[in-house]
């Protein structure tokens, strides 16, 4: 089994280009993954640097056909027109999917810059026989 972890920053590279197809080229070159775990995905998040509205989650299970795609969303705000903002984990698999949990971790508000975090627990069916899977993005 080969499982890559990335956090994405929103998909931003170095350049300060958002391009989810690239984190996923730049992932197939590193592996042919079985398991991508990716954090800090965003939906609808203009105000993240050199970010717009699109949303990443939908973007990353259209990259990955064949994937089942499970979001775990830790911030989940209004966006003040209609819409929802959200940013998160994600975790994509090509092995069926038995099982999907979303854990809400202790999280302690503070006054600095932070926010709630979340684990992805996804129990696999693989050719090596059930596998639990779990991904989050702590501080």
């Amino acid at each position: 089994m080969k499982l890559i972890t990335w956090n994405i920053q929103w998909a931003r590279g170095m350049d300060n280009r958002v391009d989810p197809a690239r984190v996923v080229a730049h992932a197939r070159q590193m592996a042919d993954f079985d398991v991508l775990c990716l954090q800090e995905v965003a939906d609808n998040f203009p105000e993240l640097d050199f970010n717009d509205e699109t949303n990443q989650f939908a973007r990353f299970g259209e990259l990955l056909p064949g994937f089942t795609a499970i979001e775990g969303i830790g911030v989940d705000v209004d966006d003040g027109k209609g819409g929802r903002r959200r940013f998160g984990n994600m975790l994509l698999t090509r092995y069926p999917v038995a099982q999907i949990l979303r854990h809400l971790l202790p999280w302690e508000a503070a006054e600095t810059r932070n926010m709630p975090r979340i684990m992805i627990e996804a129990m696999a069916s693989t050719p090596l026989g059930p596998v639990r899977l779990m991904t989050t993005h702590l501080e």
